[in-house]
């Protein structure tokens, strides 16, 4: 299909590549262009580069590069009438209706039969055939202020209540079929797919309804508990996540990924703003890839019974090769008349309380934490013999780890982190921060500052490449002068005190950790991750306790 030359070329004129691709991926200006992880494969290395003057982009891993509308194409997974529809729709531009093909105009129908769909639920929920799913909501206690959020709904004890109010809006059953809000019986008659059910419109990232989501309100009522929309050409279970078109504008660091609608409705009710569920599966590649834009630390919250558990597994061997920061948060049991009960989200929330759920968000233990603990509820440690082999398992495990490790090549590490040495300029010296610190009152944080602001005056005036450190005891007195390191080894060397001390040094390239760092990690088989993570929770919560640690608070 062949759109008019001055349409599209006033669409690329609008969409300029830099804002379009900054939209999913974190962008780093260098020189001319700018740089950021390929979102088309699973990268360590910044290799994508993005041209503001050609208005291109190209991987020099992957080697995809085109335009602004072959990335849309990509991203997106969408062909190339949808991508303009896609980036016309972005810029405020009306697309010439005559030039779209069959599959763009009953893509463009679908979508507004879905977005009426949710208003004719919508409109339901408070209409006296919605009743039922009225009082299942104050029930679970969610608030009109939540369902309104969420755009819930309710679907009445009819079969063609749907269907008719479609029809007299003018879409054909053939529409509510390609839609999957209707189903086709065996004698050809067809009627609603969701009756007496409470209805979740699932909303995708740029705002489009693209499926539904239906669960029983009547306990006695002998169908599914969940029901959910039939994969379409505007909707992909595997690509969506329910909560994510909320949770991307959360200000909290992190996503919390439960498994149920409900979850996710009452943690954004309860002020988690940043959870989100998989549609009826398993977390997939493409969910990763999704997330990916939004966030680079997740938080597993699955139900706390076996199949939780196991749903966690998965989703952390899933996530093993990415650059997210894991977490685990186990829920514990509730105990009902002397019995262990397991509980969700949900559940947690309503009998312990928001305050209860943030000690426990504080708290959770990392992804390999959770490996260890289920791999020990397997053995009986009370026994020699279980000590043995729970020792034997951990020890082949580590192995694993440690033959994936040596597979990525440490060089590929130091690559990924841009290791050149960058000059410290007077702009860096003056936006340094205060470094808040529990153990430290205001005075000795802005001590700290100082000392920060005094290391890195005396790096500009080193050569490009010389680390500059300095011991202090826990109350910000200096033990040392300001020391230097040698120039082709990027590194100081501090003398060890004789009483709890700590080192601030720089690190001339400007990253966490140095190459001789990450060597040492590699040979204690800890990765980059694992490390920074041990750090900032050191750094954040226990200053006293970093005696001998280098650390490090460049901006």
């Amino acid at each position: 299909m062949a759109f008019p030359q001055s349409f599209l070329d006033e669409l690329v004129a609008r969409s300029d590549i830099v804002d379009v691709v900054g939209s999913y991926v974190a962008l780093t200006k260098k020189g001319a262009n700018y740089f950021g992880l390929c979102p088309f494969h699973n990268e360590k290395t910044g290799s994508f580069s993005v041209s503001p003057d050609k208005q291109i982009y190209h991987c020099f891993g992957c080697k995809k590069g085109g335009g602004v509308i072959s990335f849309i194409m990509e991203e997106e997974n969408l062909s190339f009438p949808d991508a303009v529809r896609f980036l016309a729709k972005r810029a405020n531009l009306p697309v010439p209706e005559e030039e779209q093909g069959e599959g763009s105009r009953l893509r463009a129908r679908l979508l507004e039969l879905n977005r009426d769909a949710a208003r004719f639920y919508y409109e339901l929920l408070h209409d006296k055939r919605g009743e039922a799913c009225a009082e299942y909501l104050n029930q679970r206690r969610i608030t009109r202020r939540t369902a309104v959020n969420f755009g819930l709904g309710a679907s009445a004890d009819e079969w063609d209540g749907l269907l008719t109010a479609m029809a007299r809006k003018g879409y054909s059953k053939a529409e509510l079929l390609a839609a999957g809000l209707v189903v086709q019986g065996k004698g050809g008659s067809v009627y609603d797919k969701f009756r007496k059910r409470l209805i979740f419109p699932v909303i995708d990232v740029r705002g489009d309804v693209v499926a539904f989501g239906g669960r029983i309100v009547d306990k006695n009522d002998p169908g599914a508990k969940y029901m959910n929309s039939p994969e379409t050409i505007i909707y992909s279970k595997r690509r969506v996540l329910y909560g994510l078109n909320l949770a991307k504008k959360s200000k909290r660091e992190n996503i919390i990924l439960v498994e149920g609608n409900i979850d996710v409705v009452m943690l954004h009710q309860a002020g988690f703003d940043n959870a989100c569920a998989s549609m009826g599966t398993a977390l997939t590649a493409e969910q990763i890839r999704l997330l990916s834009r939004y966030t680079k630390e997740l938080i597993l919250c699955y139900d706390n019974d076996n199949a939780g558990r196991i749903a966690t597994q998965k989703a952390l061997e899933l996530l093993n090769d990415t650059d997210f920061s894991v977490r685990v948060l186990e829920l514990p049991n509730r105990i009902v008349d002397g019995q262990p009960v397991k509980q969700d989200a949900d559940d947690f929330i309503k009998n312990q309380g928001p305050d209860a759920f943030e000690r426990l968000l504080s708290g959770s233990e990392t992804g390999m934490d959770f490996r260890m603990a289920r791999l020990a509820a397997g053995f009986d440690l009370t026994s020699d013999q279980g000590r043995i082999d729970y020792a034997a398992r951990k020890d082949a495990i580590n192995a694993q780890k440690r033959a994936a490790y040596a597979a990525r090549k440490n060089f590929s590490v130091y690559s990924s982190l841009n290791m050149e040495p960058k000059p410290v300029t007077m702009q860096s010296i003056s936006n340094v921060k205060a470094f808040s610190c529990d153990t430290l009152d205001a005075a000795g944080q802005q001590q700290l500052k100082n000392a920060h602001k005094r290391l890195l005056m005396t790096a500009s005036k080193q050569p490009l490449g010389v680390e500059v450190g300095r011991a202090y005891d826990l109350n910000m007195k200096p033990l040392t002068k300001e020391l230097t390191g040698a120039a082709e080894r990027s590194t100081v060397s501090v003398p060890k005190q004789n009483v709890p001390y700590i080192v601030i040094h720089t690190h001339p390239d400007s990253n966490i950790f140095s190459q001789r760092d990450l060597s040492n990690f590699a040979n204690k088989e800890i990765s980059y991750q694992e490390a920074a993570e041990s750090l900032n929770f050191l750094v954040r919560n226990c200053l006293s306790e970093l005696e001998g640690y280098g650390v490090k608070f460049y901006e």
